[in-house]
């Protein structure tokens, strides 16, 4: 709390002397709220805001392998993983958000567990961050 002297807070100055606020002499001033930081960046829950100045960069990309019964199955399409790109730049952790079929999770998940990254940056150090992955599957 701080105490402040009579007339130099400036809302002190709308309210007339004798109006029922309190003791005018006193207010009460609320230090501004912080951003949101992680308490554990090295793995943030999914989900998770983590503050950045620079997003990860796939630098090395495992190209997925084809799933042979989907490709007998004549089925393409994308799967995009959620992945937990950490603070050396590896793959920490993924999960499945969307899917056009079933049958080529697996390999999509094998592929970007290889894939490394130049890690996200925040004041000038490196971070862990989930970021979204599309891979997509498509029969010549």
């Amino acid at each position: 709390m701080i105490d402040w002297t009579p007339g130099d807070h400036p809302i002190e100055s709308q309210f007339p002397r004798d109006a029922n606020i309190g003791d005018s002499r006193k207010w009460n001033r609320v230090p501004p709220a912080k951003p949101h930081e992680p308490t554990n960046t090295d793995r943030p829950a999914l989900g998770e805001y983590v503050y950045v100045e620079e997003l990860p960069e796939a630098i090395t990309k495992a190209q997925p392998v084809y799933p042979d019964e989907a490709r007998r199955a004549r089925v393409d399409g994308t799967v995009v993983i959620q992945t937990l790109v950490l603070s050396d730049g590896t793959v920490g952790d993924t999960r499945i958000v969307k899917s056009d079929s079933s049958l080529l999770d697996d390999a999509a998940v094998a592929a970007v567990r290889q894939w490394k990254f130049k890690p996200a940056v925040a004041r000038g150090k490196p971070v862990a961050v989930w970021v979204a992955v599309p891979v997509r599957f498509r029969l010549h």
